[in-house]
């Protein structure tokens, strides 16, 4: 982690001193990334509050250990994208807005200007967006490392004065990343005379990993007493809610009831009857203050804001008592 911070730190001169002491947080504190990811189709959700100032330059950070895929030919789709904008001219009326994500170039034959500049931009794709009678083309800069650097329009010089405040993106293949670690945006917001003001500096990180359900059936009178743990990429998830099924044999499952892990992830649950089980974990998402804690050291000066931990649903496989 502290690597790629490092190296963002120096090397985002572009981004007009991304990395500055943040002096102020006067509407703009709600910018957030949530990660999903299933082997290699990732999904990317960046939001912001609607009353938050628009947001000029969003700059993800991929996990240590990302990779860019083979290039793939212009005008090849390599994903989805949907959006939510407001018009501001219109009394925030919501825009919903859907799309493919496309490659448009490869990397830039000149030296890139605005928010690129100095950057060493691999790739380009594309989000075309459209909905509600309205149409947004948005670049997505692709960086050494996997990073991708988005140079966000002001509402001023769009229809309507729409104002983008939700962004997902799906791809799948287009990088090859690690099944798990974090990831760290980076926001800068526009300031009052139009251009990006680099002194409310936020970033907001995300942690993605797999998730697992495991346990054990010792057998009592007809049935068994099942004790296993939920883990979050080796962590355990105190959270849980576990679904139970069994039955006589594997093909007659049945639900059994529910379960829910303790502080030490370990859920517990009596079956009256049955001989092979079945433990279906789900864990909601989650925002942990204590991540922040953690990454304050790596993104000191710019302040650690609305960390979150995705969730996830994970099936064991069938355990016969014992």
């Amino acid at each position: 982690m502290g690597r790629r911070v490092a190296i963002v730190a120096a090397g985002t001169a572009s981004a007009a001193a991304i990395f500055m002491v943040a002096t102020a947080l006067a509407a703009y504190s709600s910018p957030r990334l949530l990660v999903t990811q299933t082997g290699q189709k990732v999904t990317l959700d960046v939001a912001q509050n609607v009353g938050d100032d628009p947001t000029a330059i969003a700059r993800i950070i991929s996990p240590i250990g990302t990779e860019i895929a083979a290039a793939r030919p212009v005008g090849t789709t390599i994903g989805a994208a949907s959006a939510t904008l407001v018009a501001t001219e219109a009394g925030n009326a919501e825009i919903a807005a859907q799309g493919a994500l496309r490659v448009v170039g490869g990397a830039p034959a000149t030296a890139a200007t605005g928010c690129t500049a100095g950057e060493r931009v691999v790739a380009v794709w594309g989000v075309a967006l459209a909905g509600d009678g309205f149409a947004l083309d948005l670049p997505v800069y692709v960086l050494v490392g996997g990073d991708l650097l988005l140079c966000l329009p002001h509402p001023s010089a769009q229809a309507l004065g729409a104002k983008l405040v939700t962004l997902q993106l799906t791809f799948d293949g287009a990088l090859d990343i690690p099944l798990a670690g974090t990831w760290i945006s980076i926001w800068v917001p526009y300031g009052s005379g139009g251009g990006a003001d680099t002194s409310r500096v936020v970033a907001s990180p995300a942690i993605v990993g797999p998730g697992s359900v495991t346990f054990t059936a010792r057998a009592r009178g007809t049935g068994a007493v099942l004790v296993g743990f939920v883990r979050h990429g080796g962590s355990i998830r105190t959270d849980a809610r576990v679904r139970i099924t069994g039955g006589p044999r594997a093909s007659s499952q049945r639900l059994l009831g529910t379960a829910s892990t303790n502080r030490q992830g370990r859920f517990t649950f009596r079956a009256k009857t049955g001989t092979v089980f079945r433990a279906t974990a789900t864990v909601p998402r989650a925002s942990p203050p204590g991540l922040c804690f953690v990454l304050e050291a790596f993104l000191r000066p710019i302040p650690c804001i609305n960390p979150t931990l995705n969730g996830f649903t994970v099936q064991s496989p069938l355990v016969r008592r014992r």
